[in-house]
């Protein structure tokens, strides 16, 4: 379809709200969108033309095609008649998805709007002690949160790979002291940034987010669990490096936060048989298109029976050991 002038037909129907814009970005040939309903000169930034525009200047363009978003039968008639009366292929939305092959990356707006961090003041003074020293956002700290919570009867410690400036690994520990368990948690970080790139991670080559050291993790946990004593930081590349002292441990709950698909899967094959019965492992950044490893990484075990696998649209896979 990329030799051909595109036209968008019920742009804003239900299918075309979901997938007309992503459509749009990936296709730079789009003429307009037709509908007759809105007043506005462009939709999704395209040029809205109405049907009279478009049987007047669809004639100038002789190897165009138009792809219909359209759901209702009354809608798809409209299509039909207004591709016919021109001469234009009409195409339907899925067909022409398919043919385009999409990158399966868009915005994505969940309309659910319960947010119980608001109501939980010990979260939210945890989060403002963290902010600086952490890139994740406060829906997946939340996660990590309420995860503790509902693990905290499997047996088992808390192990976290990726720990950048400490935040997310500060939130559990903190978590932990709060709740009086006696488990370790261990966090593990080259602390010299993002190892093991290769071809299927998107935006990283090797050494991003060195931005950081062991001391001021040290700090930041201080400052936050002085009296904790059951904080463990592996420093070197896990499991290669590391890994030989949690070697005989049992895991709860692991966080990863590597970015990197080989980091990840090297990470997967040590930890989870150590993880126990019902523990979850974590993965951050799935879904996130510049981290398009791990989304990869995480894809490629749906085929898995002693897995249950979560797609999270905040950003987190969860693996949930059965």
């Amino acid at each position: 379809m990329k030799n051909h002038a595109i036209f968008l037909l019920a742009p804003l129907s239900r299918s075309g709200l979901i997938f007309a814009n992503h459509f749009i970005k990936n296709n730079h040939n789009v003429i307009a969108a037709i509908d007759d309903r809105s007043s506005s000169d462009e939709i999704f930034s395209v040029p809205r033309w109405t049907s009279n525009n478009f049987l007047e200047k669809a004639k100038d363009y002789p190897s165009a095609i138009a792809i219909d978003f359209s759901s209702r039968s009354s809608t798809k008639r409209w299509a039909t008649e207004l591709c016919n009366r021109v001469g234009i292929e009409r195409v339907a939305f899925y067909t022409a998805i398919a043919n385009c092959k999409l990158a399966p990356y868009a915005p994505i707006t969940p309309v659910a709007n319960y947010s119980p961090w608001l109501e939980d003041t010990d979260f939210q003074f945890v989060f403002q002690e963290i902010a600086d020293s952490t890139l994740v956002d406060h829906l997946r700290l939340w996660e990590l949160w309420t995860l503790l919570e509902q693990t905290r009867y499997i047996p088992g410690d808390i192990l976290e790979i990726g720990v950048w400036r400490g935040g997310t690994g500060a939130l559990m520990a903190w978590k932990l002291q709060q709740q009086k368990q006696q488990s370790n948690i261990y966090l593990c970080d080259t602390f010299t940034g993002v190892v093991k790139a290769g071809a299927f991670d998107s935006c990283y080559t090797g050494g991003e987010h060195a931005d950081t050291s062991r001391g001021h993790v040290e700090n930041l946990l201080s400052r936050l669990t002085p009296s904790q004593n059951n904080i463990h930081i592996l420093e070197g590349i896990f499991p290669e490096e590391t890994g030989e002292i949690v070697k005989d441990n049992n895991f709860r709950l692991v966080h990863i936060d590597v970015d990197t698909y080989q980091s990840a899967q090297d990470i997967l094959d040590f930890i989870w048989p150590k993880v126990s019965p019902g523990g979850i492992v974590v993965y951050d950044d799935y879904g996130f298109d510049c981290c398009s490893g791990i989304t990869k990484h995480v894809n490629d075990l749906k085929n898995r029976q002693d897995m249950t696998i979560v797609h999270n649209l905040n950003g987190h896979a969860l693996l949930i050991k059965r």
